[in-house]
């Protein structure tokens, strides 16, 4: 093949939420017999918190300004207490059938959105052993719900007026408060602007004879991209790039390697 590449990279907004959108997600872990649970937070695409429920400390990430005000310590002790008792009483409805199985995972993901400076949803799911068991969510005061698992317990039925009480007055007002504080505080690292620097990687291909040519894009942000190669002043087809999966970098940035044969 000609040898001569040439790539182009444009930067784009998040693939998950529309112009103007910021989303809060936070991220809680749980592994069955445990007696306490670890969560982190994201800010968009940028992990802003780590938190541990055993010591109810809150350590905020990439960012040297105190930022203790964000976080009621209140509110956090009250979502802290309820997910905790979710992760319980779950492990034990759901127990496995070999009961000696050990290192169970339960998971807990929510994220609530705000769009051009109104409200938007919130949804909660929840995972059990690498899969999604349910998923609760709430947008404009309505609610709706999907179980993704054979588990029909009456009880969890009955547990979920109460699951959707707790969304609408303490995990949704909590979620929106707490992005809307940290968009104040992380305006700056949310708008910039980082432009990605490329390499070309040529090596020999001992099974073909040809030659393998890499595009490596590195240190950029918004960390959503589109990546086309051209060949002799062409695209180069789908079906002939192989790779091209968003890898993390440092600093919050991203990194991005595609490869033609």
């Amino acid at each position: 093949m000609n040898t001569a590449c040439a790539l182009a990279c444009f930067l784009l907004l998040s693939v998950c939420v529309f112009a103007g959108s910021h989303t809060l997600m936070g991220l809680a872990i749980y592994i069955r017999g445990e007696r306490a649970f670890s969560a982190s937070i994201m800010l968009d695409d940028i992990t802003v918190g780590y938190y541990n429920s055993e010591t109810n400390i809150y350590v905020a990430r990439g960012n040297t300004s105190n930022e203790d005000d964000l976080i009621d310590p209140n509110i956090l002790r009250a979502v802290s207490e309820n997910v905790l008792v979710h992760f319980i009483e779950r492990s034990h409805r759901l127990r496995p059938v070999n009961d000696t199985e050990s290192h169970v995972v339960h998971q807990v993901m929510g994220f609530c959105e705000q769009s051009d400076n109104n409200l938007g949803q919130m949804i909660s799911k929840t995972a059990y052993r690498g899969s999604t068991f349910d998923e609760l969510h709430i947008f404009a005061g309505k609610f709706t719900y999907q179980v993704f698992s054979n588990y029909t317990e009456p009880e969890t039925k009955r547990n979920l007026e109460l699951s959707k009480s707790r969304l609408e007055k303490l995990y949704y007002p909590a979620c929106i408060k707490m992005l809307k504080n940290y968009l104040k505080k992380r305006e700056t690292q949310l708008n910039r602007k980082v432009k990605p620097q490329f390499r070309l990687i040529q090596k020999a291909n001992s099974d073909s004879g040809g030659i393998r040519l890499s595009c490596l894009a590195t240190g950029f942000y918004p960390r959503h991209i589109n990546l086309t190669l051209f060949r002799d002043g062409q695209p180069v087809a789908d079906h002939e790039i192989t790779g091209g999966d968003l890898l993390p970098n440092a600093f919050d940035l991203a990194l991005l390697k595609a490869h033609i044969i």
